[in-house]
């Protein structure tokens, strides 16, 4: 069997080769890094299409004289609410020309504390600002209906939060700069598992990936993969504990099977490679060099 190509093929390793730790996907998990959504920018005025939180800020509402209420400028924005001077401070709702909206709380004319963001195609954000930017507690619910509840740093999910997915995928664990970075736990729909450390929206450091098929890995990762000193359980009893490489077991590793038979050697691309012992089930041993899988005399 293959390796996978992505987190989305649910990382099934049913079929696994007799040796094989083969079946964890090449790829992350999630479709978008939430750091592409873009920083807190003119929000609105231009018509330019934008997939995340934006800025609240209208610069051109000073080419108006128009200040009240309720007051519509020059590029047809519209605000109405509470001012101070010419300065829009309380509560207000702004509606920019090209579609998004902001109802809240403004600071001398800048969101800040409980406000509510559309942008323009329909992604929303309720919770907290601060200086025209997402900063503290909040939610952002996609127009694809995935959602993020949590902590926001400077327009970023950075803190502890939960991001789940329609087809009920869920994140819960701790992001930095709008990446999962740190502890967190990936469930997937199936039923599938990851649990441990993340770096940069990829698996890195220690953490258990469980199957949906009873197949368990505990170890070391890298990118995505396994990489360095694991457990690799098979639902059959069969085990494996060594080193791995981008995914194969290479250097050093023990497997056991459930009838008694045990190889104790080296490894090299998912396969005996190098100096090893193997005992079979009636328990008579043989010490060899190994050449891809085959022993030699």
């Amino acid at each position: 069997m293959g390796v996978a190509t992505s987190c989305h093929d649910k990382c099934r390793a049913g079929g696994l080769e007799e040796c094989s730790t083969r079946g964890f996907p090449t790829a992350a998990p999630w479709a978008e890094d939430v750091s592409d959504e873009g920083s807190l920018a003119d929000s609105g005025t231009d018509e330019e299409e934008t997939d995340g939180l934006v800025g609240v800020s209208s610069q051109a509402a000073y080419n108006s004289a128009m200040v009240g209420p309720s007051s519509e400028f020059k590029d047809r924005s519209m605000y109405k609410g509470a001012w101070a001077g010419n300065q829009r401070h309380g509560f207000g709702l702004q509606v920019w020309s090209g579609g998004a909206t902001y109802e809240g709380h403004w600071i001398r004319d800048q969101a800040h504390g409980q406000g509510r963001f559309v942008n323009n195609k329909g992604g929303t954000y309720i919770g907290e600002w601060a200086a025209d930017l997402a900063h503290g507690r909040g939610k952002y619910v996609r127009q694809d209906g995935s959602t993020y509840d949590g902590q926001w740093r400077v327009n970023r999910q950075s803190g502890e939060g939960c991001e789940r997915w329609p087809n009920g995928s869920r994140y819960e664990g701790q992001f930095e700069k709008g990446r999962k970075h740190g502890h967190g736990r990936f469930l997937w729909e199936d039923g599938s598992s990851f649990d441990g450390q993340f770096v940069k929206n990829a698996f890195g450091g220690i953490g258990v990936y469980q199957w949906s098929n009873g197949n368990t890995y505990d170890g070391e990762w890298e990118d995505d993969q396994m990489h360095g000193q694991g457990t690799f359980t098979y639902k059959d009893g069969r085990l494996y504990v060594g080193r791995h490489y981008k995914g194969q077991k290479e250097g050093h590793g023990v497997f056991d099977w459930p009838d008694g038979r045990r190889y104790d050697g080296q490894w090299r691309n998912d396969l005996r490679h190098g100096d090893g012992t193997y005992r079979n089930a009636s328990g008579s041993v043989i010490t060899r060099r190994w050449v891809n899988g085959q022993a030699k005399d």
